[in-house]
């Protein structure tokens, strides 16, 4: 689990608490940052045309997104 995935449970739990306003929002554009970031990270070691065209359209997809 990585770092930011880490603090959007943090966030999620605070929410339930009542600590935190807004703090699921936080938590879905953390997680959807985090999403991005893997997708980044994933299209660098592609090898290959094929394998870099199918990760470049997935960190595209992803991009396109709005929070």
């Amino acid at each position: 689990m990585s770092t930011a995935e880490q603090l959007a449970d943090q966030l999620a739990a605070r929410q339930a608490g009542g600590l935190w306003y807004r703090s699921d929002e936080a938590a879905a554009e953390l997680r959807r940052l985090a999403a991005i970031e893997a997708a980044a990270r994933k299209l660098m070691t592609a090898k290959g045309r094929y394998h870099t065209e199918q990760n470049y359209r997935a960190l595209e997809a992803l991009m396109k997104e709005t929070p």
